[in-house]
């Protein structure tokens, strides 16, 4: 079952550009092949049929890099893309000797193309092909002509190095290219897995936020109502009357951490914020200062620009915003806050 299973199964989407960029170069080795036949092997080639062929290659790719550019495309169309290679190759074969052609090698070059981009299935229906190919050209072939003598020892040794050399760059070109696309794939479905998780942990702590709401809403509401019921039957001169003010302060103070937690739960959680320590700390006085507008909370800093910058996280911001909020409900007019190193916050 597994095997029939993996037999069908079916290859992922990918993009053309490996089967393009095979084809360019293996197009370029035909053509300086065409060109120096009789220079370097003294060999006469039928060069109309081979430069038509080698047209064809180029047609093929305009037209490859022309409709489906670097998007990805079927399985199907790959193995089209891969057939269209082993034929014109094949032809190539045909018309310079067959299978007595040293470069008969680089036919393991499409067929590393489909191994590694197509299924199961399309790979074996390529690899029949492949080997229908070869049947043809071991068996019928145009001879090469070598102007009426054989090639030397020395010309033998290049024609054998030649296509052993193309063919081993090509195929670890293709590998690396294969490869180097599946890490790129694998790095794009990590930062998609983080960016998964961290909107899972948003959203939870979002519901955990909204539940805290929920439950501590109640009991808040509740001490706010007694607090103003106490505070409206205390008398103006009774010493309870500015704990109770404190109280209901407090509570309203709470509701509003409450909001504030409920409406971004992930604050500075995964975009942490770096200010100057004199900015950070005008920051936090703002956001958690007195409600007493008689009370004044002043920043000092006497040389900013040697301040260091500081990283403001949640427990920093809600510890100096209560030792601040602690300052001004103990302050008769104004806070100062002197952010130079070595002295100390200070109120009066």
């Amino acid at each position: 079952m597994n095997t029939l299973s993996a037999l069908y199964q079916r290859a992922p989407s990918t993009p053309l550009t490996p089967v393009i960029l095979i084809r360019w170069m293996v197009a370029f080795g035909e053509l300086m092949a065409v060109m120096a036949s009789q220079a370097l092997w003294n060999t006469t080639l039928p060069y109309a049929p081979m430069l038509v062929l080698i047209a064809a290659a180029a047609v093929m790719n305009l037209y490859a890099m022309r409709v489906y550019q670097n998007r990805a495309v079927s399985e199907e169309t790959i193995a089209v893309q891969i057939i269209f290679d082993i034929v014109q190759f094949t032809g190539i074969l045909y018309l310079t000797g067959g299978l007595a052609n040293p470069f008969r090698i680089m036919l393991l070059c499409p067929l590393a193309l489909a191994a590694s981009l197509l299924s199961l299935f399309s790979l074996c229906m390529v690899l029949m092909l492949t080997l229908l190919c070869v049947s043809i050209i071991a068996f019928d072939y145009i001879p090469l002509d070598w102007i009426g003598h054989n090639p030397t020892e020395t010309h033998m040794q290049a024609l054998r190095w030649i296509p052993l050399a193309m063919t081993l760059i090509t195929v670890s070109f293709i590998i690396w290219r294969l490869a180097m696309s599946r890490r790129q794939i694998n790095e794009a479905l990590q930062e998609t897995q983080t960016i998964l998780a961290r909107k899972q942990q948003d959203t939870a702590l979002g519901a955990l936020a909204a539940a805290a709401v929920h439950e501590l809403g109640s009991p808040l509401s509740t001490i706010a109502v007694v607090a103003r019921e106490m505070e409206r039957e205390t008398h103006p001169d009774d010493p309870m009357r500015d704990d109770i003010r404190l109280l209901k302060a407090e509570s309203d103070k709470c509701k509003k951490i409450l909001a504030d937690i409920a409406s971004n739960p992930a604050r500075s959680a995964y975009m942490p914020n770096t200010l100057r320590l004199d900015r950070l700390l005008m920051e936090i006085a703002s956001e958690h200062g007195t409600d007493n507008p008689d009370i004044e909370i002043q920043v000092k800093s006497h040389t900013p620009e040697n301040l260091p910058k500081v990283l403001k996280t949640p427990n920093l911001e809600y510890g100096l915003g209560n030792l601040i909020g602690n300052a001004a409900s103990f302050s008769r007019h104004a806070v100062i806050i002197d952010s130079n190193p070595g002295r100390c916050n200070h109120s009066r």
